[in-house]
């Protein structure tokens, strides 16, 4: 998927424990301008879904995201219509044993299911927003879910279906 960049990190172990860098600006190229705003942590307990969410507007996001403990499976949507992977799925497993980062543009919402229980943190290049906090109803996305019975919030139920989505933006 356009502008999506993953990358493993080295992770140095001794007697004490372990040590990753997760991110150092310029370590991506040029591509990348990340500029901290915001760090979220989320735990979620296995089956759950979340997602998709972005931020749209003045404050469409790029997001960081690394998964500390447990594992999920990562689910990317393109919802940037001049994307030449626009309405595409992009998916991947992120656990705690590769340690990684995952860097999401603005424009693309991010949905995962908790695989097991899992800690995560996510940074933002823009403050968060909740009038410009946007997604869709991950039932209704057309991503075909592993799984029969998700925990699924309320409030991620009433996002809209990637129809409604597209004709309204």
């Amino acid at each position: 998927m356009n502008g999506i960049i993953y990358q493993e990190s080295e992770e140095f172990t001794d007697t004490r424990g372990s040590f990753v860098k997760v991110y150092q600006n310029g370590s991506f190229g040029a591509e990348v301008k990340f500029y901290l705003q915001e760090i979220f942590f989320s735990k979620s307990h296995k089956s759950v879904i979340r997602g998709f969410h972005l931020q749209t507007g003045e404050s469409a996001s790029t997001r960081l995201i690394s998964v500390l403990s447990g594992s999920i499976l990562d689910v990317l949507l393109d919802l940037r219509p001049e994307s030449s992977t626009y309405l595409e799925f992009h998916t991947l497993e992120l656990t705690e044993n590769r340690p990684h980062i995952l860097i999401v543009p603005p424009g693309v919402a991010h949905g995962f299911l908790a695989l097991e229980d899992c800690l995560i943190v996510y940074a933002s290049d823009k403050s968060y927003d909740p009038l410009l906090d946007k997604g869709v109803n991950p039932n209704s996305s057309g991503y075909k879910w592993p799984i029969k019975n998700p925990i699924i919030s309320e409030r991620d139920s009433k996002l809209p279906s990637i129809e409604e989505w597209i004709k309204s933006n």
